[in-house]
């Protein structure tokens, strides 16, 4: 069917489209930038799963993918165009090239989380002024205040930083690692790829992104190396996916018994509130948590007391806020929307203050806060990527 749409000139032939897979296998990879020029790599792996015998589901095929995240975009130097190869190797020449020998991860009983130094944090030392951001405070009280056609407030969030100035990033792919992903031999040996993928372009630090089953492996590998050795230079990262579905799961365990899973279950199918609380179902998380939460502004919004002429300059404000379009710069420069987040912020002190229930609730509040936070950071902060 495809040779028959080529030939109409309705798509490239199919033996085309092999040749240049081929192709940019056999041509080499193009040189990078070191960390000094300002040139940043992060490596992330995962499962690269394969049905073969895709009607029965059997012989399925295990293997670890690793992709590297080049940002900036520029900080790439293409050498040369790929050459065209006129035949299609046969698999024993891509073996040649892109077969990653297994190495063997000798651990002599060394218990590499044992290693791993945890801090006490003393809270006492730890003083915020807020937790909440200029932004999040004028999406709430516009809420509030029943603005018609305010988006929720990942929209809100989209339209404050449309026009922020954003980096590209480029992926380029490395050879995948023929054995299952969750074998310790196959993490050493992706490590042991990383490492001296980086090396080669001067990056002699690694950043490397696993999903969690794989990155408490790897965390462990890379604890059990020798101190100052180039496996000790590897940084390994859980995913920020996984970090926040675990944070979402704690919020649901914290607030157990509270009420929490029969409010959410207003909004959700019975069936769906458990696994909302645990964090498996995600974007219905995120959604009920940050309904929940306006919610309760709402609440505290009712308890503040402005008077006459601070309604009328909030009342102004918004007004000016719709007609201008501010960036999210702008909000959070904004003198007035400072001057309502601290009312609010008394305010939550106030409640804090009414007793255990009272206070529950404002950490299931800030608790909100911060896994918003953290998604602010990833998708919508300064210097964003793509």
């Amino acid at each position: 069917m495809l040779e028959f749409l080529a030939c109409l000139g309705l798509c490239a032939p199919y033996k085309e489209a092999v040749l240049y897979e081929a192709s940019s296998v056999f041509h080499p990879h193009p040189s990078i930038s070191s960390p000094e020029e300002g040139c940043f790599i992060q490596y992330v792996c995962d499962n690269a799963d394969h049905n073969v015998a895709t009607i029965d589901g059997l012989n399925t095929f295990h293997s670890m993918g690793i992709i590297k995240i080049i940002t900036p975009y520029d900080k790439i130097h293409e050498d040369q165009l790929i050459t065209r190869l006129t035949t299609i190797p046969t698999a024993a020449e891509m073996a040649t090239i892109a077969q990653v020998q297994i190495k063997i991860y000798e651990n002599y009983g060394v218990q590499g989380l044992k290693k791993i130094m945890v801090e006490k944090l003393d809270c006492d030392e730890i003083t915020t002024t807020s937790m909440l951001r200029n932004s999040d405070i004028l999406w709430m009280y516009k809420k509030w205040k029943r603005v018609p056609k305010v988006p929720g407030w990942s929209g809100f969030m989209e339209y404050l930083t449309k026009d922020e100035i954003y980096r590209k990033s480029r992926i380029i792919y490395l050879p995948f690692i023929n054995q299952p992903a969750s074998n310790y031999n196959t993490l050493y040996t992706s490590l042991q790829c990383i490492l001296d993928d980086g090396k080669m372009h001067g990056h002699t630090t690694c950043v490397v992104t696993f999903d969690q089953p794989l990155y408490f492996k790897a965390r462990e590998i890379v604890a059990t190396s020798v101190e100052n050795s180039e496996f000790s230079k590897i940084i390994v990262r859980l995913g920020g996916f996984h970090l926040l579905m675990s944070f979402l799961g704690s919020i649901g365990y914290i607030m157990a018994e509270s009420g929490l899973k029969e409010v959410i279950s207003t909004i959700y199918a019975p069936n769906s509130v458990d696994k909302i609380l645990l964090g498996h179902a995600y974007s219905r998380a995120i959604r009920a948590h940050t309904l929940l939460q306006v919610a309760i502004s709402e609440i505290i919004f009712n308890e503040i007391t402005l008077d006459d002429d601070k309604n009328e300059f909030f009342k102004r404000y918004l007004e000016n806020v719709d007609k201008e379009s501010p960036s999210f710069k702008d909000v959070e420069r904004s003198s007035a929307v400072t001057e309502l987040k601290a009312e609010f912020d008394e305010k939550i002190s106030e409640i804090r203050n009414r007793g255990p229930t009272a206070k529950l609730w404002v950490q299931y509040f800030e608790m909100i806060t911060i896994a918003k936070e953290f998604i602010e950071r990833k998708e919508w902060e300064i210097g964003r990527h793509i």
